[in-house]
């Protein structure tokens, strides 16, 4: 179970990161676009990045639950709707796009802090393992640290 935890706070790291690049530069390109036809067709590309992203954190989370988690789409009776099916806003898309700013922001820094302190316990745990490996282990300053 510990092993499957780690595996999930690695892979919600990264995504934190591919999230964060996500955002950002959809952001920056569609608001310098925007001025110019360019930017609707860049919004769109954009939410359909955030729509992938954000549906890949679903699975991560339904893998670690053992239950999926589905994303709410609403499709509209609008025949343009029809006509383009990544036809903006989505109330789905708005949703998305809030969860891959916080999952890339305070969940970057969690999942730094997570991942960060399971390796800390992890050496601390095999510590005894690999002393015999120090040069002079008595006047070494981490393992002074440590108390042994």
């Amino acid at each position: 179970m510990a092993a499957r935890d780690f595996v999930y706070l690695l892979a919600v790291l990264g995504m934190s990161i591919v999230g964060f690049i996500v955002w950002v530069t959809g952001v920056s390109l569609v608001l310098s676009l925007l001025i110019v036809i360019v930017g609707f067709p860049v919004w769109l590309g954009t939410a359909a990045a955030l729509r992938a992203t954000a549906s890949v954190d679903r699975r991560l989370a339904g893998w670690i639950r053992r239950k999926p988690i589905l994303g709410s789409t609403r499709a509209g009776g609008q025949r343009l709707a029809r006509a383009c099916p990544h036809r903006e806003p989505r109330p789905q898309t708005w949703k998305d796009l809030r969860w891959v700013v916080l999952n890339s922001l305070p969940g970057f820094a969690l999942a730094t802090a997570a991942v960060t302190i399971t390796g800390l316990v992890i050496s601390y745990i095999t510590t005894p393992l690999w002393w015999w490996a120090i040069s002079d282990p008595h006047h070494q300053y981490a393992t002074l640290n440590l108390g042994i």
